[in-house]
């Protein structure tokens, strides 16, 4: 998996990085049995509240995303 690159708007990198640290989080929260899926679901659900509901293409990757990552 090859999401890093030097080329690209700013941010995307720093982006890429923050989606692969949260991914690894709850994985590893789920795994030690600190945090259960309903926590998880809870937890991306209120995420994905906080997106505005329109169609900028930005907020539908976010969106999809934060959906990838529920249990």
């Amino acid at each position: 998996m090859d999401l890093f690159t030097s080329k690209g708007p700013a941010g995307v990198g720093a982006a890429y990085a923050s989606f692969a640290i949260l991914d690894a989080l709850i994985q590893h929260l789920e795994a030690s049995g600190t945090l259960i899926p309903a926590d998880v679901r809870k937890i991306l659900g209120n995420a994905l509240d906080q997106i505005p509901a329109n169609n900028i293409a930005a907020r539908e990757d976010a969106r999809r995303l934060i959906e990838s990552l529920r249990p």
